[in-house]
């Protein structure tokens, strides 16, 4: 196994010995990146997580076929500081694990079965077609979870770590007020948000 795959944690490991797929997901990454983490919805996709970024990826023969791109796939790159939140909405067997960012917000339904009756393409809201979504069933996201935790602190380390000390007076000032702003938009969370302000005002 080359260095792509030495460190990662996955839901399943079984992937890390298919050969095909792995070099199928490493099409999409950069010489030396390491997978931290690898979660698998084999009929969906994958969630690949690395130490900057998060792809979700639909690349093996079915999940392109269900993504409307079949004989390709689709692929999305996430950096973790573009991330405003990964939320997993679901029925009594069926959900989405969804990223969520500026481009692709959490407001509409994404149904897990919404196109499966059309063409892949026809609605716009179908998980298996979007970029930023990952079909999961309810035991699988249960044995994924403490993986999404793991991507989840990643971002948070990632948003806390983006706000660079300016050092004094009306820097400092402006950072404290841009801190508020996120923490009012639900960008950061209270301790996120307590975090990177004891930062700025310890380099003040």
């Amino acid at each position: 196994m080359n260095t792509y795959w030495s460190r990662t944690e996955t839901n399943s490991p079984k992937v890390l010995s298919k050969r095909k797929v792995l070099a199928k997901l490493e099409n999409h990454l950069v010489d030396g990146e390491e997978v931290l983490v690898l979660i698998a919805s084999l009929g969906s996709g994958y969630l690949v997580a690395t130490k900057d970024r998060c792809l979700i990826a639909k690349v093996t023969a079915g999940q392109s076929l269900l993504a409307g791109s079949f004989g390709g796939g689709r692929v999305a790159s996430f950096y973790y500081q573009d991330i405003n939140g990964i939320e997993y909405n679901s029925g009594l067997a069926t959900g989405v694990l969804e990223i969520r960012t500026a481009s692709y917000q959490g407001s509409d339904n994404k149904d897990f079965w919404q196109g499966t009756f059309g063409s892949r393409n026809a609605n716009s809201n179908d998980p298996f077609t979007l970029s930023n979504t990952l079909p999961m069933n309810r035991s699988d996201y249960r044995e994924a979870k403490p993986l999404v935790e793991k991507i989840q602190k990643l971002i948070s380390e990632a948003k806390t770590g983006r706000i660079s000390p300016q050092g004094r007076d009306g820097d400092l000032a402006s950072s404290l007020v841009k801190l508020s702003e996120m923490l009012e938009a639900g960008h950061l969370t209270k301790e996120e948000f307590a975090l990177a302000k004891g930062k700025l005002l310890g380099a003040a």
